[in-house]
């Protein structure tokens, strides 16, 4: 993934320090978003999850950086290999658009996030009774 060049780009600053950003790098011949980033600036401390969508393969990489001063360091990559019954709305352009333009960027933010962490924590969870 090449973060720098996007398609589509959302910025929006909650208060004097935070600002949330969702960047679309890539969209298929068959209208998918390929490849999604997700940013949070909170001061000088940035976090970033660089997102792969290809139906059968979804990969996130996390990465945080403390300070201006340094490089983006990996804290995880995760790889679910599976196909997906239904294509998550976040792989549209026009849904991540239209919930953009209705919630703001940081709501979608962290609902991207939420589906992100039920897709890796689903496989442990076990169901009781």
């Amino acid at each position: 993934m090449v973060v720098g060049e996007f398609l589509q780009k959302w910025e929006e600053r909650v208060g004097s320090d935070v600002l949330y950003q969702i960047e679309i790098g890539d969209v298929g011949e068959d209208g998918i978003i390929h490849e999604l980033v997700l940013t949070r600036w909170n001061g000088p401390f940035r976090e970033r999850f660089e997102i792969e969508f290809w139906g059968n393969k979804l990969r996130v990489i996390w990465k945080i950086k403390n300070n201006v001063f340094e490089a983006f360091k990996t804290m995880a990559e995760m790889t679910y290999r599976d196909g997906f019954e239904e294509v998550p709305w976040w792989v549209s352009p026009d849904e991540v658009a239209d919930m953009v333009s209705t919630v703001g960027a940081g709501t979608v933010y962290y609902l991207v996030l939420d589906y992100i962490r039920d897709v890796f924590s689903t496989p442990f969870i076990r169901e009781e009774g």
